[in-house]
């Protein structure tokens, strides 16, 4: 099984068009109280595609890091050495190991942590907390700082941002320079979740299967992944034909217009390439050629106001750090 997730990423790789940037999500989906699914996920226009995974059951002890540090072993020759790669991280999944891991395959950890850590913003001499940086809807903060406690980073950029109409701050920890940060970046989160909602109640109704073991279960989302990708690649070639005021049977290569922003819901992608790949299959057909068109990563908030903290430490000593 572990044998496929090199080759299912090269093909995502090889359907992906005009980007060189490459969002991936490690997260954990239970199914029901029998299993977790331990998922490498390829964040694409509001949706996630499965590309490796690690099958647990659900009330068995022991750790799960080694399991995900064993997907990335796999993945990691599939990934292209000159692509910036973005891998997001739930706060349930940090560790350090996890971290200086990423880095060492020159991946980029974009880690959220709790609210409530306590933090030290490069060159001052007094910790804070982010409710201290960040106070209100509206605000961010943005600039290399000292974590402290669990979380523990020498120096790496926070990111706290309250964007309007939210309940709560969100903290994130990443290796990129502030200037490459986007304060909506917390938006990919929501990505991964409806990715899930994909696999389960609005797609494949993962919830309703009776495999339990966890070598079925594995060899299940195998069918799963590669049904996603065909579906969302079906409705990148449905949605660019509309963009183009055509229909999808013209155009047989991707077109050069520019790719739509990210303002579609993963559901309206995926529905659209399951109504595209039904219409096919009752005709006795199928596309032969489709290809994914990745929208730009979720922009700054408009409107928001962002303090970006300066940076009063040397390169010679950020590049011990964060690499330049």
């Amino acid at each position: 099984m572990v044998s496929c997730f090199p080759f299912l990423l090269r093909w995502v790789i090889r359907w992906w068009q005009g980007s060189t940037i490459l969002p991936l999500a490690i997260d954990a989906v239970a199914h029901q109280d029998r299993v977790v699914a331990l998922a490498i996920s390829v964040l694409y226009r509001g949706c996630a595609i499965p590309v490796a995974w690690h099958i647990v059951p659900a009330q068995t002890q022991g750790a799960w890091m080694p399991h995900i540090l064993g997907l990335l072993d796999h993945l990691a020759p599939a990934i292209p050495a000159a692509w910036q790669t973005l891998v997001v991280v739930d706060r349930g999944l940090w560790s350090p190991t996890l971290w200086q891991d990423l880095r060492q395959r020159k991946l980029h950890p974009l880690v959220r942590i709790a609210d409530g850590v306590a933090v030290r913003p490069a060159g001052h001499t007094r910790t804070v907390r982010p409710a201290d940086l960040v106070s209100q809807p509206g605000q961010a903060w943005v600039g290399q700082a000292e974590v402290f406690g669990a979380e523990a980073r020498p120096v790496a950029t926070l990111l706290v941002v309250w964007g309007e109409g939210h309940q709560e701050r969100w903290v994130l920890l990443t290796d990129l320079r502030p200037a490459e940060v986007a304060t909506r970046w917390d938006g990919l989160r929501m990505w991964i979740a409806l990715g899930f909602r994909a696999l389960k109640s609005l797609g494949w109704q993962w919830q309703r299967t009776r495999r339990d073991e966890p070598e079925r279960v594995a060899r299940h989302w195998l069918v799963l992944a590669v049904a996603t990708l065909w579906v969302v690649g079906c409705g990148t070639r449905d949605a660019d034909a509309e963009q183009l005021g055509t229909t999808p049977d013209r155009i047989r290569v991707p077109p050069k217009a520019p790719t739509p922003e990210a303002t579609s819901t993963a559901w309206s992608l995926f529905a659209r390439g399951w109504s595209s790949a039904r219409r096919q299959v009752g005709h006795g057909r199928i596309w032969k050629r489709l290809w994914l068109r990745p929208s730009k990563l979720p922009e700054p908030y408009p409107g928001i106001k962002m303090t970006v903290h300066r940076n009063p430490l040397p390169d010679i000593l950020l590049e011990r750090y964060i690499p330049l």
